[in-house]
């Protein structure tokens, strides 16, 4: 309800202990080649401490013949939310934290670009620098 108070697009319908980000609304000034989900995962991070993974062209890795990075039509945000952990107080913090990125959103114009990725399973691996 917050996150649709404050504006802040996400998938719908959310529902149990995953939330997902639609990452390419929430940073509409990115290109993909910069790992639009990454950057979110890493704003968000930065500015709460709340970790998420993303479910996006890191994740899709390369494709096997090209090696060219592949981009997925939706780049997203998972968010966990333990129901039974997490206070009001605690999604209130998440919302927030959603919200003041979303507010910025325009001032985010650069990403991040891979220095290194193992040859499998890059997104366990990969290190990232900002642009």
């Amino acid at each position: 309800d917050l996150l649709d108070e404050y504006g802040v697009p996400y998938q719908r319908p959310a529902g149990g202990p995953r939330h997902l980000h639609r990452c390419q609304k929430v940073l509409p000034n990115l290109p993909k080649e910069e790992f639009i989900a990454q950057t979110l995962a890493v704003e968000l991070y930065l500015e709460a401490g709340i970790r998420g993974v993303e479910i996006g062209s890191i994740l899709a890795d390369r494709d096997p013949e090209t090696h060219e990075n592949r981009y997925p039509a939706l780049e997203l945000l998972r968010l966990a939310i333990p129901r039974r952990v997490y206070t009001d107080n605690h999604i209130r913090v998440i919302a927030a934290a959603c919200r003041n990125i979303y507010e910025r959103r325009e001032e985010i114009t650069h990403g991040y670009r891979i220095t290194f990725e193992a040859p499998i399973l890059r997104h366990f691996t990969v290190e990232l620098e900002k642009i």
